[in-house]
């Protein structure tokens, strides 16, 4: 799944203009980067770095 969702924005952010009229770039970029942050913050969880 973490693999997934990476593939899904890249294709969002590739998509042509016959495909969707507009995408909201910021809203994508602002999407993308709280999943990140949410899939380092469930690792963080599991790998306790530091302890």
């Amino acid at each position: 799944m973490e693999q997934q969702v990476p593939n899904f924005i890249y294709r969002l952010k590739n998509v042509s203009i016959e495909e969707i009229l507009e995408i909201d770039e910021r809203w994508l970029q602002i999407g993308a980067t709280d999943i990140e942050n949410g899939f380092m913050s469930v690792t963080r969880s599991i790998a306790k770095p530091g302890k």
